[in-house]
C-alpha cells in the first residue's frame, strides 16, 4: 500500500507535531488513524518513514525513527529559467517542472513579457504548487 506523503520542515528524530493544511488534509481528507505510516520530507531531499502517534481534532503527532537522504531524486540537477507568463499558465509549468525533476525554478521579466512584476501572492501560490507536485509525485525535494 501506498504511504502518504507529509511536508515536515525540519525533520527530526523523535515526536513530530503536524498542524496546518498539512494536519487538516491527512485527518479530514485521507482520515488517517494511529499506527498509520506515512512517508515525511523535508523539502530539501530528506525523507523519513512515520508513524502516527495520535490524532487529535487538528494536529497529529508522528513518531520518525531514521532520517534518510531520498533515492528518487535525478542524479543531475536541472534549473529552469522561465519567463513570467500570464494568467494560470506558470503554475502549469511549475507543476510540470517539479513532476519531471527540476531543483530549482528562476523566473525573469523579458523584454516580450506581458507582466512586469509577480505578486508575492501568486509567488506563495506557485510555492503551493511545487510542493503538492512533489508530494504527487514522489520526490524529497520542493524547487
Amino acid at each position: 500500500m501506498r504511504q502518504h506523503p507529509v511536508f515536515l520542515n525540519p525533520l527530526k528524530i523523535g515526536e513530530n507535531i503536524v498542524v496546518g493544511a498539512e494536519a487538516r488534509h491527512l485527518i479530514k481528507v485521507l482520515r488517517v488513524k494511529t499506527k498509520t505510516k506515512l512517508r515525511a520530507f523535508d523539502g530539501q531531499g530528506n525523507e523519513a518513514e512515520a508513524e502516527i502517534i495520535d490524532v487529535q481534532k487538528t494536529r497529529l503527532i508522528l513518531n520518525i525513527k531514521e532520517i534518510y537522504l531520498s533515492e528518487n531524486e535525478a542524479k543531475i540537477e536541472i534549473t529552469l529559467v522561465q519567463a513570467i507568463l500570464k494568467g494560470d499558465k506558470l503554475s502549469d509549468v511549475v507543476k510540470k517542472a517539479t513532476e519531471l525533476g527540476v531543483k530549482d525554478i528562476l523566473f525573469f521579466i523579458s523584454h516580450y513579457s506581458d507582466l512586469k512584476t509577480i505578486s508575492e501572492n501568486k509567488l506563495t501560490r506557485l510555492r503551493r504548487v511545487a510542493l503538492e507536485a512533489s508530494k504527487q509525485s514522489g520526490r524529497a525535494v520542493v524547487p
